[in-house]
């Protein structure tokens, strides 16, 4: 998969800021593609997918799906070592949930990953 990616990164990221002017299509994009992003991907395209995601919070801010990108993000990113930038999705994800205010499991849950992550960086 990393060699995948690797072959396809100015393509995926191409698409997905070709997609930015169907919001919902670009969130499930970036749904799908946090979970295959490699260990070892450049910080330009990390960048990049996170500016996507900021981007997105600004049209979709109640969207659940984004939630659920942001999730993907920090768990990826947690797992490369990424920590704080980690900590900033989980935050985004927070901030949807609370904003939607739907669910106090997922609020709590997003909560806890974002004091887990910050624990570790401090």
């Amino acid at each position: 998969m990393d060699d995948w990616f690797a072959a396809q990164r100015g393509h995926v990221l191409a698409t997905l800021r070709s997609a930015m002017n169907v919001p919902e299509t670009a969130v499930d994009l970036l749904v799908e593609v946090w979970p295959v992003v490699p260990a070892d991907v450049d910080e330009d395209a990390l960048h990049r997918l996170s500016d996507t995601g900021s981007e997105l919070a600004a049209v979709l801010p109640t969207s659940l799906r984004l939630a659920v990108a942001f999730r993907r993000a920090a768990q990826s990113l947690r797992a490369r070592g990424r920590l704080r930038l980690a900590a900033v999705h989980g935050t985004r994800e927070l901030a949807i949930h609370r904003h939607c205010d739907d669910d106090p499991d997922a609020t709590a849950a997003a909560g806890s990953v974002k004091r887990a992550v910050l624990s570790l960086i401090a």
